[in-house]
């Protein structure tokens, strides 16, 4: 899956091996190679144990919005994170090229495909490629085919500082990036979409390192393929390192920060005693000491805390592909954020909003019983469910602990900041859903094994209450609704208990058959047949993630 070519990848090892700070990948037991699944992978040539180093990365080597050739003025300017990250790689690859300590990295990260067509995210597709994805659950329970403001304003950002770079510092503007014409609004477009494919790919192997380089790019660990259900390497580094410079443990700018709030504190003194500028000037002694003291690249500093590795979690066979993971992510959100799906995601689910929407405005009870539901009831059960969940998932949590069930636990707490697992950012977040006018419509899906969400366990529940049942459920909260009388809760109770045997709704004909009916309404996606705008390698993905919807959709009401 990774974008990156077998001609690039020798240009990339050695950015790791030849240098002076020890940084290690393990050739020896490993190799990249092409991928059953595309493109590049890590494969084992050997049979390798659990806990073993395959790479071993010097933090001087990742690419971030602060160790890059503008980090000074991205800094300056307050800009980091993602946005930091994609102005430092496009002055990368267009200003600086070959004088650019990274240049024969970042040339290898791929935003165009082998017909030089842009990979843009589901987002930024043209209307008739969007509606491919129309009515499936990256456009229902996630919105990721809404424009995305943030992108929009990180490109206003980018073009307003490459003009003034170039002005103040006669720094060259990215040509074909940034150089945008204001009065051409095809140019600006064509742009617009650029910047928004180097965010798109970078976003792809980008990982969260530390506080210092927050979000940041590590050459050879982005070749790792993601498989959430064998994931074979953990991603470690110490988070907790000083933002301004990086220092693990104790630095000068603590110092500065205790200056900094003693004068804070006795701001009026200061200012009324004649020699407060002595203030000011012991912060920029420190500050120059600071920088003096972060440019100092000695080997005595190189501690495990100024690396970043990959580790074996598991022990790997020889010939095996060696796999990371981003995460138990569906489809849905692996297209939209990473540019690919595969078959049997076992994390995926079907969205029947739209189905449920229609039930309802067929049957004018149901309405009547939605209303309340969104005025009322909705509002209460959330309230008693996290009061319940809070209780419950903190006595698990103690069963966990008691059976020593999970061994990693003691570690992560052991190094609670220091390891960190192959993190991404996107404009939509995990938990995200569209919004459709009130939360009580929002993550109305079901999943892989049949299972209902809460949400539209829930609500499915309340449409199928008996008549007798239902009045009493409204008429006691209209009398209490600070506190739930008993009977309420009992109600509460029934509409989250999960049945084990997939068939996970209350055991009630009426709501087996309200479900089934959803079902029957959601119908299968059509298959896009037809050339589109958007690469073979994305049709390709948009097809896969289609095809696992519409088996999820009919094995659904077999198991009913």
């Amino acid at each position: 899956m990774a974008a990156t070519l077998i001609d690039d990848v020798n240009d990339i090892i050695g950015l790791v091996k030849d240098n002076e700070t020890n940084s290690v990948f393990r050739t020896d037991m490993c190799e990249v190679k092409k991928s059953e699944f595309g493109g590049l992978g890590v494969y084992a040539k050997e049979d390798i144990e659990e806990g073993t180093s395959l790479l071993k990365v010097h933090k001087s080597i990742l690419f971030s919005a602060n160790n890059c050739s503008i980090g000074n003025l991205l800094h300056e300017e307050g800009i980091g994170g993602m946005l930091g990250l994609n102005i430092a790689f496009i002055y990368e690859i267009t200003v600086f090229k070959e004088k650019s300590f990274w240049y024969n990295y970042l040339k290898s990260i791929r935003f165009l495909d082998e017909d030089g067509v842009l990979l843009l995210p589901p987002s930024h597709w043209e209307e008739s490629d969007k509606k491919l994805l129309r009515g499936s659950s990256v456009d229902l329970l996630y919105g990721a085919l809404d424009p995305e403001v943030e992108i929009q304003e990180g490109f206003e950002i980018a073009i307003d500082l490459s003009i003034k770079w170039n002005q103040e510092l006669n720094l060259n503007i990215p040509e074909g990036f940034l150089d945008v014409n204001i009065t051409d609004i095809d140019d600006i477009r064509e742009k617009l979409k650029k910047f928004v494919s180097v965010a798109f790919a970078l976003s792809s192997r980008v990982f969260e390192v530390d506080a210092y380089h927050e979000n940041a790019l590590v050459p050879i660990a982005d070749l790792f393929n993601h498989n959430s259900e064998k994931t074979d390497v953990r991603f470690v580094s110490v988070f907790d390192v000083c933002a301004e410079c990086g220092e693990f443990g104790p630095c000068k700018h603590d110092e500065i920060d205790e200056v900094a709030e003693e004068g804070a504190d006795n701001d009026e003194e200061v200012q009324e005693v004649e020699g407060s500028g002595n203030f000011n000037a012991l912060v920029k002694q420190l500050e120059e000491e600071v920088e003096d003291r972060c440019t100092e690249r000695e080997d005595s500093t190189m501690s495990d805390e100024t690396y970043v590795e990959i580790v074996l979690a598991k022990a790997v066979k020889e010939g095996d592909e060696i796999f990371n993971s981003y995460g138990d992510l569906n489809n849905s959100l692996l297209l939209s954020r990473y540019g690919f799906a595969y078959l049997d995601n076992k994390n995926d689910m079907v969205d029947l909003s739209l189905q449920l929407h229609d039930v309802v405005n067929s049957d004018k009870k149901y309405q009547i019983r939605l209303k309340w539901w969104s005025d009322v009831g909705y509002t209460l059960y959330e309230s008693w469910y996290k009061l319940n969940r809070e209780e419950a998932e903190k006595s698990e949590g103690e069963e966990e602990d008691d059976d020593g069930e999970d061994e990693d636990d003691e570690d992560d707490e052991e190094h609670e900041e220091d390891t960190h697992e192959h993190e991404h950012e996107h404009v939509h977040g995990e938990g995200c859903s569209r919004d459709h006018g009130s939360n009580v419509l929002n993550e109305l899906y079901v999943d892989f094994d049949c299972t209902p969400s809460r949400n539209l366990n829930a609500l499915i529940n309340i449409l199928s209450l008996d008549d007798n049942k239902y009045d009493k459920l409204t008429s006691s909260l209209e009398q209490d609704t600070e506190t739930p009388p008993q009977f309420v809760t009992t109600i509460f109770d029934t509409f989250d208990q999960f049945n084990t045997s997939n068939k996970a709704i209350s055991n009630t004909n009426q709501n087996i058959k309200l479900l089934k009916q959803l079902l029957q309404l959601k119908k299968p996606h059509p298959l896009p047949t037809n050339k589109t705008a958007i690469s073979e390698h994305q049709l390709q993905q948009v097809k896969t993630l289609l095809q696992n919807e519409n088996t999820l959709i009919r094995n659904m009401s077999t198991k009913l």
